[in-house]
């Protein structure tokens, strides 16, 4: 580096200029802030669980799986008050370098960035006001801290390349799995969330299309207020609700403890596994359980936060606590939870089981009978699941 604090402001609208295009937006002007404001939305999606927890002072961002930078402050009230920002950042970087392969940084790689920033040896100019303005520059790093007393009040180093994923797919099949209040989603483009819902006959969405590898669906907008509804009950924007139709045209892996979802053509192989055979019945999968009565007819319903039996089974037991959950064309309802064993392919396990609302027991009821159960997001949890629509077939793949 020069010696100098003046920044290279070509460069930075050069910078600027490429992050826009790769978002796919152009501003005479090209303004950062014009940049964040095309995709206000994506970032947001990024950051809603993001927290500062109790004494923590800085933290390692990763993109695609490898270490993109660090920002460490004095306090954790600096780093509370800062973070938003310095988030929105690196969220705008990692949506324009969107991958559709789900990777998880090691530590390894936080540790490689330290090491990498320890080996730099610091120039140091007097700061603006009080301390030293400390920098760092080599062909991989750039950085720089503010420092006062021999105590460092702010301390910013990041990647000078954008970082490569660590791991590439194989196709463009894989996409990230993420859960919400006990829904299961998967994204689309720009970070946009789809709900896996076996439980519906039909799909919905928004009118964008959703594209897997050189395959596409456009569903319907006529019932767009559902997705407005699970928006609303799990606090984030839904573009689409995968139904029946989805599943029939394709081979689903929903793979929890991986947070992913592998999106296959009918004709793919999928992992081995015990083999659980479905009923499809008004759209939906119908499979043959065990509960402590004898055999029970069981909706298996990947969109269903909870699971649901009859009244009469719970009766006598006390609750473990309330359930908010909605129906697609329902909305949203409320029911006492108890916890209810139940088997299922073999495995015992047990359900967080609600009671429906008597409309939705008589519709189930016309496919079940009085005395049916529904499985939700219980079932799918910290399993590897295969839904087979194409085979009639559920597969449970976990530890295969």
């Amino acid at each position: 580096m020069s010696g100098s604090r003046v920044s290279d402001q070509g460069g930075v609208w050069e910078d600027i200029d490429n992050l826009s295009a790769k978002l796919g937006y152009n501003s005479p002007t090209a303004a950062m802030q014009d940049v964040f404001q095309s995709r206000r939305a994506s970032v947001e999606e990024y950051l809603r669980d993001v927290t500062v927890a109790d004494g923590q002072l800085g933290a390692i961002f990763a993109i695609n799986g490898s270490a993109a930078g660090v920002e460490l402050f004095d306090s954790t009230d600096t780093l509370r008050t800062y973070l938003p920002k310095v988030l929105r950042s690196y969220a705008l970087d990692a949506i324009a370098n969107l991958t559709n392969a789900t990777v998880s940084a090691e530590e390894s790689e936080a540790a490689k960035l330290l090491d990498s920033i320890l080996e730099l040896d610091a120039k140091s100019f007097p700061a603006i006001g009080l301390g030293q303005d400390l920098r760092v520059d080599s062909d991989g790093i750039t950085g720089g801290a503010l420092a006062h007393n021999g105590r460092v009040i702010h301390l910013a180093a990041f990647q000078a390349a954008l970082p490569k994923p660590t791991v590439s797919p194989t196709d463009d099949t894989t996409r990230p799995l993420v859960v919400r209040q006990g829904h299961i989603f998967i994204r689309g483009g720009h970070g946009r969330l789809a709900l896996l819902d076996t439980g519906s006959p039909v799909s919905i969405g928004r009118g964008a299309e959703y594209r897997v590898a050189d395959r596409s669906w456009n569903p319907s907008t006529a019932m767009k207020s559902v997705l407005d509804t699970a928006g609303e009950h799990i606090g984030r924007s839904v573009e689409w609700l995968f139904g029946h139709d989805f599943f029939a045209d394709n081979r689903v892996v929903i793979d929890w403890p991986g947070k992913q979802a592998h999106i296959l053509a009918r004709a793919a192989r999928v992992p081995d596994g015990v083999s659980i055979p479905i009923e499809l019945l008004m759209g939906v999968p119908v499979v043959t359980g065990r509960s402590g009565n004898g055999a029970v007819r069981v909706v298996i319903d990947s969109g269903a936060s909870l699971s649901y039996v009859p009244a009469a089974i719970v009766e006598g037991f006390t609750p473990v606590g309330k359930r908010k959950d909605f129906y697609p064309g329902f909305g949203e309802f409320e029911t006492d939870v108890w916890r209810v064993p139940v088997e299922l392919g073999g495995r015992r396990f047990r359900i967080s089981a609600g009671v429906l609302p008597p409309m939705l027991q008589m519709m189930f009821g016309l496919i079940l009978g009085p005395d049916g159960w529904i499985i939700g997001s219980d079932f799918f949890r910290n399993r590897v699941i295969v839904i087979d629509y194409p085979t009639n077939r559920i597969i449970d793949a976990t530890g295969t």
